[in-house]
């Protein structure tokens, strides 16, 4: 199955239902689009290590494959890896605008 023949396919659904979502949350539609979008691309890849995302708000870093998130040790970091190499990083806010 192609994706353009299934965006064509369903499109009047997909307006429908982003014209709903707007509704529900009391947005407009080319806000709520703003929000899924943004939702989307809410992680951002990890420099070096490219089986991690860092999310640029709350700093969490994630498995990029599996979407699972780490969980720090008792300060805080977690340890990212990538073949032979490894390292200890802080999942902070502070951290997400290097």
């Amino acid at each position: 199955m192609n994706i353009n023949s299934v965006v064509k396919d369903c499109r009047p659904k997909f307006i429908n239902l982003i014209k709903d979502l707007a509704d529900e949350y009391q947005l407009s539609t080319s806000d709520m689009l703003l929000v899924l979008q943004a939702s989307i691309e809410d992680y951002k890849a990890y420099p070096d290590f490219p089986n991690y995302e860092r999310h640029r708000v709350s700093g969490v870093i994630r498995n990029k494959n599996t979407r699972r998130i780490l969980r720090p040790n008792a300060r805080g970091q977690v340890r990212l890896r990538h073949g032979s190499i490894s390292k200890w990083v802080m999942q902070s806010k502070e951290a997400c605008y290097e």
